[in-house]
């Protein structure tokens, strides 16, 4: 009789494994693998009691060399993204390091862009540091340019939209 092969995706593999207890904090680092692309994290903010984080990204270049971090750090992040942590939580993303002398107010939450796509009027999106929502203000295209989307994104979308970049 021939056996049936059972294929297990990242995500229904929360469903039938066991997840390992990933701590991650507020300062940690951390890498991001896919392919022959490796991208760093830096968590921001971690919304209170939930497994939702605000993480700032970069891309790795390997001839950063051993100084990465610095290099990394150094010039813009290509996404700052809310996001789960469920990719620590499924070994898909490790921890690294974490930031020496932390201080949060030196990485703020930065307003958002948010389109209507029925006006296509733009919107600037606040939240607060516990990254509750508190309000939104009519802007320019030419404001929202310069800021990264609105929305929350499960790791696998993240992981696609960091690819996408």
């Amino acid at each position: 009789m021939a056996q049936k092969l059972l294929v297990i995706t990242p995500t229904m593999a929360s469903k039938y494994f066991i997840m390992k207890k990933v701590v991650y904090k507020e300062g940690d680092i951390f890498l991001i693998s896919l392919g022959d692309k490796i991208f760093t994290g830096l968590i921001v903010k971690r919304k209170e009691k939930s497994k939702i984080l605000l993480g700032y990204f970069w891309p790795i270049q390997i001839n950063t060399g051993n100084d990465f971090l610095n290099t990394v750090l150094s010039i813009p992040p290509i996404l700052i993204r809310q996001f789960s942590g469920l990719g620590f939580d499924l070994g898909r993303w490790k921890v690294i390091g974490r930031l020496l002398e932390w201080d949060s107010n030196n990485w703020p939450v930065p307003e958002f862009k948010k389109k209507d796509f029925f006006t296509n009027n733009y919107y600037a999106v606040q939240y607060d540091d516990d990254l509750e929502f508190m309000n939104e203000r009519l802007i320019t295209f030419k404001e929202a340019s310069h800021l990264f989307e609105d929305g929350l994104s499960g790791f696998e979308a993240l992981e696609t939209r960091l690819l996408s970049l």
